[in-house]
């Protein structure tokens, strides 16, 4: 254990905290089913939205496009280096775009403004399409499909690699763990049971059937403890030297606390949170939680109920087999505090998606916006600051599940 030192107490006693700018933080949600009806009460309301967490004002960032195949788009990543923005759809498309203007950028495949990627045509006519994406942060993207492969793509010029795996049940969401292993949630998208797998090791790291449930088509994402400052998974010495070094500086690696400055306060979350690891936070699709297992699966625990409440009765289009909000995505916001996109209830016309705000114990912040289509996944936009202990979920495809899954049970 270490402690401060006198010079850093006399330094504390006399740091005068700056007074820093609140940056705008704006996410961009994918929603996922298309205008179905003259009854929906958002029609402009489609493809990539973008979502000002502040205000809750919600616009359309970049429409559907059923001319370009750009429609069920399942999830959205950006590349903060480049501003680039790449959206995977159930229609075998992967697109990219200008993540600033929303400008379709240079096109790979012929006659279709922005492609990126493509699955083979007769795979998508057998109803094969994108569920996933993960940047891997050296110039790759990986792309999960409903046919269980994962395939890492060149960001550079859209060409794809060797396969990562396949033949997995259902892919619906990725993580890196903090050793750099690519963790996959799978399973049954009609609701059935699901699990988290390691890619490459011999057992799941959550099993299918585990307690708290965690469903098919649910997507894990790896939330570090606050006070681990050199994001290795456990709260150490080395973390100590990294707030040391940052010490005085609004550098968010070592804001523990989450207040804008690296100081004393940070220094104490740090002494009073050694040994703290990392966990995985599950957003359990068909189960209507958040899940919270330890890095080795070993424990489980409900983190979190979305709201609001499921009804009874029923509305005629909700799924009676596992009727739930349907939680999608996940962000950690600059505060430390989880962002949770929902598909929602049910499909349109009947709007019941939302963006909720959730403290890192689980407990309920507010509603910053419902209402709205289903949402499939979110990504801080580029002006926005997010923080890199959650990795690019984007994490679901339950967009996929949506769709030929869990709405298969739904009454028209």
């Amino acid at each position: 254990m270490r402690f401060l030192g006198h010079g850093a107490l006399a330094a504390l006693a006399t740091l005068v905290l700056a007074n820093t700018e609140a940056m705008a933080l704006d996410v961009f949600a994918t929603s996922f089913f298309p205008v179905e009806s003259p009854a929906d009460p958002d029609p402009t309301l489609t493809g990539v939205l973008k979502i000002n967490v502040e205000t809750g004002s919600v616009s359309t960032f970049i429409p559907e496009s059923p001319q370009t195949g750009f429609i069920y788009p399942t999830d959205v990543v950006v590349d903060s280096g480049t501003n680039r923005m790449y959206v995977s759809t159930l229609s075998g498309l992967i697109f990219h775009f200008d993540a600033l203007t929303g400008a379709p950028l240079e096109s790979n495949i012929p006659g279709l403004p922005g492609a990126f990627a493509a699955l083979p045509q007769a795979e998508v006519e057998q109803g094969n399409g994108y569920n996933n994406l993960l940047l891997t942060g050296d110039g790759q993207v990986l792309a999960a499909t409903a046919f269980g492969s994962i395939t890492p793509y060149e960001l550079a010029t859209g060409a794809p690699a060797t396969n990562l795996a396949d033949g997995l049940p259902y892919p619906s969401g990725m993580a890196y763990s903090p050793a750099g292993d690519l963790l996959v949630s799978v399973g049954d998208p009609f609701g059935g049971p699901g699990a988290v797998l390691q890619l490459g090791a011999e057992d799941p790291l959550v099993p299918f059937g585990a307690t708290p449930g965690v469903r098919g088509g649910s997507k894990p994402f790896v939330v570090y403890a606050a006070a681990d400052y050199n994001r290795d998974g456990v709260v150490n010495e080395p973390d100590y030297d990294v707030w040391a070094a940052a010490y005085g500086t609004d550098d968010p690696a070592a804001d523990g606390n989450f207040d804008g400055v690296v100081d004393a306060a940070d220094y104490t979350v740090w002494r009073d949170a050694e040994g703290e690891e990392a966990t995985i936070v599950i957003t359990d699709l068909n189960g209507n939680q958040l899940t919270q297992y330890t890095m080795d699966g070993s424990f489980g625990m409900e983190l979190a109920i979305i709201p609001p409440a499921i009804p009874d009765p029923l509305p005629d289009t909700a799924n009676e087999a596992a009727p739930s909000n349907s939680p999608s995505g996940l962000l950690e916001t600059p505060d430390g505090t989880f962002l949770v996109s929902t598909l929602g209830l049910t499909r349109r016309p009947d709007n019941r998606g939302a963006l909720i705000e959730f403290g890192r114990d689980g407990g309920l912040l507010g509603t910053i916006v419902e209402g709205l289509p289903p949402i499939s996944a979110i990504a801080f936009a580029p002006e926005s600051v997010g923080v890199a202990s959650v990795p690019e979920p984007s994490v679901v495809v339950l967009a996929a599940i949506a769709m030929v899954g869990a709405f298969a049970n739904r009454r028209v």
